[in-house]
C-alpha cells in the first residue's frame, strides 16, 4: 500500500496553508449547511468494549472488531466505529475488508474511525512519521467507507510552548486534511491533550480552511466552570460527536451527563452527523452499554 511522502503532502495542501496562518472568523466551509433537521445515527465507538478487546485471542472473552460490530447491531445501533489500533492481524487490508462485509450483512454503517497521532511537531523525521500513520489510516479507512477519522492535535514536545504548539498543529491539519480529502475522508480535530481548554482548540479550528477538516466533539473531554457551554461554542465545527456517560468540573468531579442537553446543543448547531457512545465507566461494559444506549436513543428522540 502506497503511503504519502512530505513532498506529496505538502503538495496536495501546502498552497492553501500559507494563507491560514493567522486567527480569522471561522471557514464556511466547516460551518452548518442549513439543510434541515434530518434523524441522528447513533453510533458504538469500539473503545467502549476495550476491556475485551485488549485481552490477548486466546484469554476468555476476548473479542475482535467484528464482534463489536455485532454487538452493536444486536442492541440497536445504526453503526459503528472502530479504532486503528484494535485491529489484531497483520494483514490489515485483509480485516479491513472483513469487517466491511460484515457491517454490510449486519446493517451497520461504518460512522468513523479513530487513531492516535501527534501533530503539534515540527518539521522533521518525527513529524515525517505520523504524517505516514495518518496516510496509511485514511487509505485504510477510506476502503472500509469511513467518511471520518477521529485525530488529535497531540502532546507539545517538551520546551514548545502553546503558541508554538497551536501554530504546528494547524499547519499540519491543513496538510493532512487537503490530503485526505483525495480519499474522500475528513480528519475530526478533537478537543483532547492540550486543547481540553476551549480557547486552544478553536484557535486551531479557525485556522485550517479545509472542506476535508473539522471537529470531533467529544462531550466529556472539557474539565471547565461550564463545559456545556464550552461544546456549545465547538458544535458549529463538528463533523463527528462522541458522547461520554459523564461530565467534570474544573476539580475532575464526576456528574452524569445530560443527554438531552447535549443533543439540544448539536441540534442548535444544525449537526447531521453520527452521535457515538463511547462509554468510559467502571462498570462492565455489557451491563452499562444497553441501558446508556436507551437513554441516549430517548434523547435522541426527543429532540
Amino acid at each position: 500500500m502506497a503511503l504519502w511522502n512530505r513532498r506529496d503532502l505538502l503538495a496536495a495542501g501546502g498552497a492553501a496553508v500559507a494563507c491560514t496562518l493567522a486567527p480569522r472568523r471561522a471557514p464556511a466551509a466547516l460551518t452548518a449547511l442549513g439543510v434541515g433537521k434530518v434523524p441522528l445515527r447513533m453510533s458504538l465507538a469500539a473503545y467502549s468494549l476495550r476491556k475485551y478487546l485488549q485481552l490477548r485471542p486466546v484469554e476468555v472473552g476476548a473479542i475482535s472488531l467484528v464482534d463489536v460490530a455485532r454487538y452493536a447491531a444486536e442492541q440497536g445501533f445504526d453503526a459503528v466505529e472502530p479504532t486503528s489500533y484494535y485491529f489484531r492481524n497483520d494483514d490489515v487490508q485483509a480485516e479491513i475488508v472483513q469487517l466491511k462485509a460484515h457491517c454490510l450483512r449486519m446493517g451497520l454503517d461504518v460512522s468513523g474511525g479513530a487513531i492516535r497521532n501527534n501533530f503539534t511537531l515540527p518539521p522533521g523525521d518525527e513529524l515525517d512519521r505520523e504524517f505516514a500513520q495518518v496516510a496509511k489510516w485514511v487509505e485504510l479507512y477510506s476502503l472500509l467507507g469511513a467518511p471520518v477519522i477521529r485525530v488529535f492535535a497531540g502532546t507539545p514536545p517538551k520546551g514548545m510552548s502553546h503558541d508554538e504548539a497551536i501554530a504546528n498543529a494547524a499547519k499540519n491539519l491543513q496538510t493532512a486534511s487537503e490530503a485526505a480529502g483525495a480519499f474522500g475522508v475528513t480528519l475530526a480535530l478533537e478537543n483532547h491533550d492540550f486543547l481540553t481548554d476551549p480557547a486552544r482548540m478553536l484557535r486551531i479550528v479557525e485556522q485550517v480552511d479545509s472542506m476535508w477538516f473539522g471537529v470531533n466533539w467529544d462531550s466529556g473531554n472539557f474539565r471547565t466552570a461550564d463545559p456545556y457551554a464550552d461544546l456549545a461554542q465547538l458544535a458549529p465545527y463538528a463533523v463527528n460527536a462522541q458522547i461520554k456517560v459523564a461530565m467534570f468540573d474544573p476539580a475532575g468531579k464526576e456528574t452524569p451527563a445530560d443527554f438531552a442537553r447535549l443533543i439540544g446543543i448539536l441540534r442548535d448547531a444544525e449537526y447531521r452527523g453520527a452521535v457515538v457512545l463511547e462509554y468510559e465507566g467502571s462498570a462492565d461494559p455489557y451491563a452499562a452499554i444497553p441501558l446508556h444506549a436507551a437513554q441516549l436513543r430517548a434523547a435522541i428522540d426527543g429532540a
